[in-house]
C-alpha cells in the first residue's frame, strides 16, 4: 500500500480487509510520474556537476590492462610536457603514443632503465638499473604529464602490481 500499487476496498466484516491492484497502465503511469518528479528535483544538482575528475583522489589501478589504458590516455591528453621513467617492457607499448605527443609539440623526457635501444625525446640511460631492480623488488614506471597528472607503478618480481594515478597536487609534486 505504501507504494500505491494496491488499494484497500470496502469489505464486509465477515470477509476481512480486501485489496485491489492498480491496472498495469495506471501502475506504469505512476512509476513514470514518480521518475519525472525525482529527475526534475535532481536536475539542478546534476547540472552543477562537472566532468572533471576530483583532483584530491588517488585512484588504484589493479592490472596491466588498466595501467596501459590509463598511461596511454594520459599521454594522449598531454599538452606541454611528459616525464617518464620506465623499463624496456613498458616502453614497447607506450612508445608510439610518446612519439605522437612529441609530434604535437609536447616535450618528452625519458629516463630509461636498461640500455636504451630506442630514443624518444630527451632520453637518459639510468646506469643503476640492476641495483634498482633488486632494491625495489621489480620494475617501476613513473609518468608525469603537464605537471598535473601522475601514474606510478611497481611491477613486482613476484608478479604483483602496485599502481595508482592522481591529479592530487601533493602527490604529483612528490614525484
Amino acid at each position: 500500500m505504501s507504494k500505491g500499487i494496491v488499494q484497500p476496498t470496502l469489505s464486509a466484516a465477515e470477509h476481512g480487509q480486501q485489496y485491489v491492484a492498480l491496472s498495469p497502465k495506471d501502475f506504469s503511469e505512476q512509476i513514470r510520474q514518480s521518475a519525472v518528479s525525482q529527475t526534475t528535483q535532481l536536475l539542478p544538482l546534476l547540472e552543477r556537476m562537472t566532468d572533471e575528475v576530483p583532483s584530491d583522489f588517488i585512484w588504484p589501478l589493479v592490472d596491466q590492462k588498466q595501467i596501459e589504458t590509463k598511461a596511454l590516455e594520459t599521454v594522449r591528453q598531454s599538452q606541454t610536457n611528459i616525464l617518464l621513467s620506465c623499463w624496456p617492457q613498458e616502453l614497447d607499448w607506450i612508445e608510439r603514443e610518446l612519439l605522437n605527443a612529441e609530434s604535437r609539440g609536447v616535450k618528452v623526457a625519458l629516463v630509461h632503465f636498461g640500455k636504451p635501444t630506442k630514443k624518444v625525446g630527451a632520453t637518459y640511460h639510468h646506469p643503476e638499473e640492476k641495483t634498482l631492480y633488486e632494491e625495489k623488488g621489480g620494475r617501476g614506471l613513473t609518468l608525469v604529464t603537464d605537471s598535473n597528472t601522475v601514474l606510478i607503478v611497481n611491477f613486482e618480481t613476484t608478479g604483483g602490481i602496485d599502481a595508482s594515478w592522481s591529479k592530487n597536487t601533493a602527490f604529483v609534486n612528490r614525484c
